[in-house]
């Protein structure tokens, strides 16, 4: 091979468009998504519903992909402790703004107020980051409760998004 031949194909393959699907082992089919075109999506079974697993990065790349797929397995693996330590996290920091704001009804608990939150999105980043979506509307409309941290487990902040 000449000297310069695999320089050039190691930027051939580094300048090469991302493709519109990608398959990861656990994960299944990853599609790139249309509207945010550095995340690649999947819908994946996570205790016994379907959701979103978003894969992103600033800059999106096979490696970036590859880097968050453990992380997102990881947590595809535990549901039930995934859910309900986000859930804290939203109870812990979120349940008063609620209660004392104009959506709040003080016969509702804080535990009832948890379990009705219903996660549909999570968000993996390559460095580990993530940020679980619950979905919209419930418990603060025109909101979702998103909970973000370091996966699987390391959740520290709880807010409100669109």
């Amino acid at each position: 091979m000449p000297p310069f031949a695999r320089l050039r194909d190691a930027i051939a393959r580094l300048l090469a468009p991302m493709p519109e699907t990608i398959d990861i082992e656990g994960l299944g089919e990853l599609r790139r998504d249309p509207d945010r075109p550095n995340c690649y999506t999947a819908s994946v079974a996570f205790d016994g519903a379907a959701v979103t697993l978003v894969i992103h990065d600033e800059a999106i790349s096979r490696r970036g992909i590859a880097a968050a797929a453990p992380f997102a397995l990881e947590m595809l693996e535990m549901p039930d402790v995934v859910q309900e330590e986000a859930r804290e996290i939203a109870g812990e920091q979120l349940f008063s703004r609620w209660l004392f704001g104009s959506e709040g009804d003080e016969t509702v608990s804080l535990y009832d107020w948890k379990r009705g939150l219903a996660l549909d999105r999570i968000w993996v980043m390559p460095d580990g980051r993530t940020m679980v979506d619950f979905a919209p509307g419930r418990p603060f409309a025109g909101h979702r409760v998103t909970v973000a941290g370091r996966a699987p487990l390391d959740f520290d902040e709880a807010y409100l998004s669109v």
